[in-house]
């Protein structure tokens, strides 16, 4: 059952931008702000920056296929199943574990409601949240969808409400020193250090991606719902830091866990603390509820590719959710909440990110220059591949300073991931990747292939298909079981037909001779050379209820007289008389196609005439409804 177009660019601006504004701005500020003193600020201002990168590729990713699962596709099509698998894992942990952060922090405000609830009192708050959460995903993604609305953009509304009302309290005097390094080591490691736990406020933007097959026009959406979410969440985010540092600072900041309702406090009273706690519940909230929602979409993904046993693909026709992957992502997410403390869910988790980012940016190298004919981004990311490669390099080193307890729980998920590939999805590999085809075009055209998996560029093809909204129609079939020539030879029009005749006596059942006169009688009539370098030679065979359709590319040129240009591209009509109006349809459709200027460029320059085939497949015309 395939999952429902039903999401918004509000609905996934929501996302976006209620997965960024949640623990990362109202519980990190404090706990950061305790490591480096009021250089927080530019901790938060430079893991934005850093993240533009990987913003510009997956806008880029989502434009070509805008598909569930977000990285993890992105990665498996760009890199193959095994980077899939081992990255998938580590998206799936990385989103998970941001929202159990979350739900952390719900169960941590709910120790200002009541101060006698312990640690494992909240923890169960949060888990209990977990089951909310996926109750309300489960019952309905649209309905979600709209509490996530209502709830992220009243939270932008109170954070904007919070940092304009600070202003006027603040004291410069709590901004010096700026940096104030509260651990050993080189200043250099410890502020990289701090931008990696910080890089987990940003990781929620790009859960948008892994809804990309319920978010209504992907292509124009997806970007513009990730720039938006940016620009408004890094502004506001950034200005309410540098208020909060301003109005408390000091030991009252540093390693509190409700930083910006304290500093709420010093201009509104209690009032104001108890607007900006509710503001950090609804933050925790949006980014539970996204969280889950995107979460679960990865082993959805992973399972459609045989990665994982394919029940968990299972989607329920009546509602259109992916019930068991969202019970699994449930399951999971309880168990670390209970199982793992604070400050290590967040660092394990912005090492999964980051490592996550690293693939997806990698894979939109390759993906380009794999030069995939069908790899047909709407968006494409500027200054490549600079921006790609600078954000791998970044990434890497801020998981370096992550700390040796971080890396090693973060390498015992890699192995996890890579020995569940050797022991179970190797076998069960069905797609291609862009490093392969890459890998044949540098080595050998003549590697072999597996026969089970899935040619890269029909997959795309079908993608582009869903993404576009187009319905094949009677002409489109006609033009993908179309015989095709590609003639490497000067020639004319008598020589044009007497292949076209060799060619189609087969599939007319009629003799050879009588389609070429049929060709030479029409030709007499007028020319079918319609345009500079087109043809159009059509012929009437006998019966009923018969249309062939034929395509010819000769790049040297056909001579068809009449003073016209040498014709590079034929497409040849044979039809009965009684599909007089079908004829007239054909036409319309192979004008609309040859309107495309890109058309021309593909025929002069396709390696292949399967590309010249998809060209004329995707191309934006009306179609015939079926």
């Amino acid at each position: 059952m395939p999952l429902k177009r039903q999401l918004t660019l509000l609905n996934a601006f929501s996302i976006g931008a209620g997965a960024m504004v949640s623990s990362g701005l109202f519980v990190l500020p404090g706990l950061i702000y305790g490591r480096i003193g009021p250089a927080v600020i530019l901790a938060y201002l430079a893991a934005g920056l850093l993240y533009l990168p990987t913003i510009l590729s997956k806008s880029e990713l989502s434009t070509a296929m805008p598909k569930a699962g977000g990285n993890y596709f992105f990665v498996t099509r760009g890199l193959g199943a095994l980077a899939g698998t081992v990255g998938g894992l580590a998206d799936w942990f990385s989103v998970t574990l941001k929202s159990a952060f979350a739900l952390i922090g719900i169960g941590a405000f709910a120790r200002l409601v009541f101060p006698g609830l312990g640690e494992e009192g909240f923890k169960l708050v949060a888990g209990g949240g977990a089951v909310l959460f996926t109750l309300l995903n489960l019952f309905s993604v649209k309905i979600a969808g709209k509490v996530q609305v209502a709830l992220t953009l009243t939270l932008l509304g109170i954070l904007a409400y919070y940092t304009v009302s600070g202003l006027g309290s603040l004291e410069l005097e709590r901004f010096e020193p700026f940096f104030n390094f509260a651990e050993s080591g080189t200043p250099f490691s410890l502020f990289a250090a701090t931008i990696g736990m910080v890089f987990i406020s940003y990781g929620g933007l790009t859960k948008v991606t892994s809804l990309g097959e319920e978010i209504n026009d992907p292509v124009r959406n997806i970007p513009r719902a990730m720039f938006i979410a940016f620009i408004v969440v890094q502004l506001l985010g950034v200005f309410a830091v540098a208020v909060t540092v301003g109005l408390i600072g000091g030991t009252s900041l540093a390693g509190s866990l409700t930083p910006f309702s304290d500093g709420a406090g010093v201009f509104g009273g209690r009032t104001a603390q108890i607007i900006l706690a509710g503001a950090a519940i609804m933050a925790f909230i949006t980014t539970a509820n996204a969280g889950i929602m995107a979460a679960s979409r990865v082993p959805l993904a992973m399972s459609r590719d045989h990665l994982v046993p394919p029940k968990i693909s299972w989607v329920s026709s009546k509602r259109h959710t992916p019930a068991f992957s969202l019970i699994i992502t449930c399951a999971v997410m309880v168990a670390l909440i209970l199982l793992l403390d604070l400050e290590g869910l967040v660092k394990v988790a912005s090492a999964s990110l980051l490592f996550m980012f690293c693939l997806v940016n990698l894979s939109l190298i390759v993906l380009r220059l794999s030069k995939q004919r069908n790899y047909k981004p709407r968006f494409r990311s500027p200054l490549f591949p600079v921006p790609q490669v600078l954000a791998i390099v970044a990434y890497l080193f801020l998981i370096t300073q992550l700390g040796s307890k971080t890396l090693l729980l973060f390498g015992g998920l890699v192995l996890l991931g890579l020995l569940w590939y050797f022991i179970y999805a190797r076998w069960h590999v069905r797609s291609q990747s862009a490093l392969v085809v890459l890998t044949r075009r540098v080595l050998s055209r003549e590697l072999s292939s597996d026969d089970k998996v899935t040619d890269l560029t029909s997959e795309l093809r079908e993608i582009i298909k869903e993404r576009d909204e187009i319905i094949f129609d009677r002409f489109d079939e006609l033009v993908k079981h179309a015989p095709f020539l590609d003639i490497d030879e000067e020639l004319d029009s008598d020589g044009l037909f007497h292949r076209v005749a060799a060619e189609l006596d087969e599939h007319l059942h009629i003799d050879e001779e009588s389609i070429y006169q049929l060709l030479v009688e029409r030709e007499d009539e007028s020319t079918t050379a319609v345009s500079p370098g087109l043809a159009i030679p059509h012929l009437i065979c006998p019966g009923e209820g018969r249309f062939t359709l034929m395509l010819v590319r000769c790049l040297p040129g056909i001579d068809f007289g009449h003073h016209c240009a040498p014709v590079k591209f034929v497409f040849v009509l044979a039809g009965s008389r009684d599909q007089r109006p079908f004829h007239l349809r054909a036409l319309m459709a192979i004008a609309q196609v040859v309107r495309n200027p890109l058309f021309h460029s593909i025929v002069q320059n396709a390696d292949d005439v399967e590309e010249i085939r998809d060209a004329i497949l995707l191309t934006q015309r009306q179609r015939e409804e079926t």
